[in-house]
This record gives C-alpha cells, structure tokens and sequence, in this order.
C-alpha cells in the first residue's frame, strides 16, 4: 500500500474556507492529513470540515488579533498534540493609492497580510518539531510594485523577507519555511476586481499563458512545499504565475495632462501645434494603460487619437445614423472606425486629400467625396433620408425625437462649424472633434429654427481610452492605416510641419529608437 504524503500531519491552514486555502485542506486531507481550517467565516469553515470528515476541525478566526490566532494554535494543540504544517494564507486586498486609502484600510491590509503571518509563526513554532514546514501565501505583487495596490504590494513584499528570516532562523531547529508567490488565481479576492470595469481582462492580457489559475494549481505547489520531496529547500519564493513575471516589463501608454497647483487641470494640448502636446505634459499611474502583449507598441501609440473618436462616436448618442464625418485625419478616420465597429452607418466621409479618402474607404466609410468638387452639404439625400419637419409641424400622434444626422466636424478648420449649421438637415447632431484653437462665429437663428444639436467633443473618459486599446488589439490591420509615416525623436517639430502641410499624411510616428 502506498503511503500518503501527510499521512497522520498535522496542518493548520488559514483562510481555509474558500479560494487557495480550501483547495490545499482538500488536497491535504485526501492525502492523509489532519486539517485544522482557520477563517473569518464560521459557517464556510464548518462546511468544508464537514465535507472532509471527522478529522478535520474548523475554527473561526480573525488573523489580524492575536488573540484569536494564539486561540487557534492552542485549539490545534489540544486536539493533535502538535503542528507538522503551518500554512499562512489568509489575505485581502485593496485598490488605491497612498492618498485615495485611508489609514484604516492601511492598517487593515496590513494586520491580515502580515502581522497574522508574525501571530501565526510566534504561536506555533513552539509546538513545531524537527521536518516540520511552515508555507506564506505571498505573492507575485510582493516582489514589484503595482500600479494602485500600495497596501497590498508593501504586506506581501514584507512577507517575502520575513519569509526568508524565518527560513535562516528556524533551519537548525530542523523547520523548513517557504513562501508561494501566486499571480492572478480565481479566488473571492480576485473576484472583487469585476468592480474596476476591465482590470481583470487587463491582468489576464500580461500573463503568456493567458488565464489565471485555479485554486487547485496553487494547492498542488503547497503540498509540493510541504512534503519531503522539497526536503532541502527552505528560504525559497516560489513563484507560479502563468508566466506574468518572465518577460522584461510592460509597456504602458497614458492620457497627457498639464497640472495645477492642487491637482490635474486638462489634457495637455500644446499652444503651438494644432492638436499637439504642451511641452509641459504629466502623466501617471492612475492615468496609465498597459499596452496588451499582442499589441505593438507603435499601434499601442494610436490609443489617444482612437479615443477621441471612439468618445465623439459615444456622444452621438441621438441619433444612430446616417453619419458624416467633414475631414479624414487621425481624429475624423478614428470616429469612422468605430462606428463601423459600433454597426452604425450609413457614413459619409469627406476630405481634400485622396490618400485619406482612401484609406476612409478602406475602414468602411459608404461613401468618399472630395469637397473641392462635390459639396458634402449637397449630398443628405444619398443616405435615403428625409428630413423631419420642426417639432411644431409635426403630427399629433408623433412620439420621441425626431431623427436627423450625425455629422462630425473633425478638421478644426475655421469657417466649418458655420457652413455645417447653416446646411444641416433638421434635428442633426453636431459634434466638433477635436481641437479648434480659432475663433469661430455662429449665427444661432440658423441652429435654433432646424433644431440642431451642438457638441464639442475633445476629451475622453479613462474607459473610453482602454476601450480604444481593445479596439486596436482586435483590429490591428485597420488601426495600423493610420500612420503614414515615421520619424526619429529628433524632428518631432519638423513632423508637426509635415502634418500640417502635406495632406498625405494621417498620423506620423515618432520613434525614439530610431
């Protein structure tokens, strides 16, 4: 018959009612152990004990009292005389930075992730003997830092350390210690980042393998740990996180700011350049995007322009089509794309420039027409729509809004805006995309008679900004149509020339390594 691996140990086992913890007193009890399962939750402990037969004992515990920790040694003792394994795993997590958290939540983080470690140790050590083992559930967020995660990356990263005192402490005493460095694993834990909409897609993005891990996986290198075969290693962090930390760092992309004295102000627009940087831009970690792995950085780089689209696209809200969009640069091609993402057409896109128009075409805009010999303010009726009359006019039984156009005002070119409102069709919805650094003059009659709707549309939401990340990750090919050219760091002013006097180019790329 073969011997079980735990056969007749002892394991004390905190957090034990869910996620990592559960699945190693599963594990451990199949194999023979006598488990005693420490956790907050009195009824999640007693479950599991239940489900694992009568020599598992469930003790409700808080970690961060010490009082409630030396309890539970002292409970494991009375019951088995002894403690062959230790395995400090209960933990919690918290999203925030150093201002955004209180010293509440700080302490709190830390009294469970850490501090129970020291209870834990200074309680049971005593009643440890020679080949016992004590296994820290770390993490890979102790060894870097994340981004918003300064209570849990500074626990876990002092975890790792004590880890390793008590391994050179406690190895002539015959007691081996260890730490498990886990990356993403779907736990209770993990699952509270559904409440930051997209930052688990984004963590699973940076992991080679793909996916997080199960409960299981992380069980099966702790009873490795815990068992003779690692008879010789003590002091180890172990790591098993898909891969997450092999490769050599992220590539991140952000939204430009200029700051005032007490907190961010704007985008960062320069007062040079139509649509550039002030030379005096921010820019953060709260504000910051990783760029996924499969996706160049040079596409990654388009993130800003998408965005401003993408948001211009999300404001139309009034109307789902048809769609005009006056001028096919970085900006007005971006709006095209995602509307055809968005399956709102039909499109109508104008500009002076063949190669924009082409490339217009090519992202799915309808129609393509050259306002230097065809008006696009003549040509509402190509989309098979008839305009509503003014809401007086209407008939009695009309219910809602009436239908008009989208048209997207993306040339920032003065005289524009005035031309759009004179000719729109009743009941459009104009946006002016992007950034109009001239004066502009309006006649309000012309708007108010045909019930339009004026929007400027510039900025974008943080969502908006990883939703065009997502955008270009799954449609690179068309994404990539948007630089023309490329140019060394060095003639960044020069580029800025080149855009504004050669119609060919969309948007030039900037290259530091070049």
């Amino acid at each position: 018959m073969t011997m079980k691996r735990f056969e007749n140990k002892v394991a004390v086992i905190t957090g034990a009612a869910s996620g990592i913890g559960a699945a190693t007193a599963r594990l451990m009890a199949r194999e023979g152990a006598h488990v005693v399962l420490a956790d907050i939750g009195d009824e999640g402990g007693r479950s599991l004990a239940r489900d694992l037969g009568p020599t598992a004992l469930a003790v409700k515990c808080d970690v961060s009292k010490q009082a409630d920790v030396d309890a539970l040694v002292r409970t494991a003792v009375e019951s088995h005389g002894r403690i062959d394994i230790l395995f400090n795993n209960a933990g919690i997590g918290s999203y925030g930075t150093s201002v955004e958290m209180d010293a509440a939540t700080w302490e709190n983080v830390i009294a469970v992730d850490l501090h129970s470690v020291f209870y834990a140790c200074h309680a049971a050590i005593p009643h440890m003997r020679k080949g016992s083992v004590i296994v820290n559930t770390a993490s890979i967020s102790g060894l870097g830092g994340d981004y918003r995660f300064a209570a849990y990356n500074a626990a876990k990263g002092a975890v790792v350390n004590y880890t390793r005192a008590l391994a050179v402490d406690h190895a002539r005493d015959g007691i081996r210690v260890n730490a498990l460095c886990p990356g993403l694993v779907d736990t209770p834990i993990t699952a509270d980042m559904h409440q930051i909409p997209g930052l688990k897609d984004e963590w699973t993005q940076r992991i080679p393998m793909q996916r997080a891990a199960q409960p299981k996986e992380m069980a099966n290198v702790v009873a490795f740990l815990a068992s003779d075969a690692a008879s010789y290693v003590t002091g180890s962090i172990i790591v098993a996180d898909g891969g997450a930390t092999a490769h050599m760092g992220q590539i991140v992309t952000a939204l430009p700011f200029t700051h005032g004295h007490d907190a961010p102000q704007a985008i960062g627009l320069s007062p040079d350049h139509s649509g550039g940087l002030a030379t005096l831009s921010c820019v953060d970690a709260v504000r910051a995007f990783a760029i996924p792995e499969d996706v160049p950085a040079d596409l990654g780089a388009l993130a800003e322009p998408v965005s401003v689209g993408l948001h211009a696209a999300n404001l139309a809200s009034r109307n789902a089509g048809p769609n005009m969009v006056i001028g096919c640069g970085p900006v007005g091609l971006s709006v095209i794309l995602a509307l055809r993402l968005q399956g709102r057409g039909p499109i109508l896109a104008a500009d002076f420039s063949p190669e924009r128009r082409a490339v217009a075409a090519s992202l799915g805009a309808d129609i393509v027409l050259d306002p230097a010999t065809d008006s696009p303010f003549g040509r509402w009726t190509d989309f098979g729509f008839t305009p509503h009359p003014m809401s007086p006019l209407l008939e009695r039984e009309f219910r809602g809004l009436p239908p008009g156009i989208n048209v997207f005002e993306c040339t920032g070119a003065p005289g524009v805006i005035d031309q759009i409102v004179k000719a729109a069709p009743a009941h459009s919805h104009i946006i002016v995309v992007g950034v109009c650094p001239h004066e502009e003059k309006l006649t309000p009659l012309e708007g108010i008679v045909r019930e339009l709707t004026l929007e400027f549309s510039f900025a974008y939401r943080p969502e908006e900004f990883a939703a065009a990340l997502a955008m270009i990750r799954a449609h690179p090919d068309e994404a990539a149509r948007l630089i023309t050219s490329r140019q060394p760091l060095g003639r960044t002013e020069a580029a800025f020339d080149s855009l504004a006097k050669n119609p060919s180019e969309i948007k030039i790329l900037i290259d530091p390594q070049a």
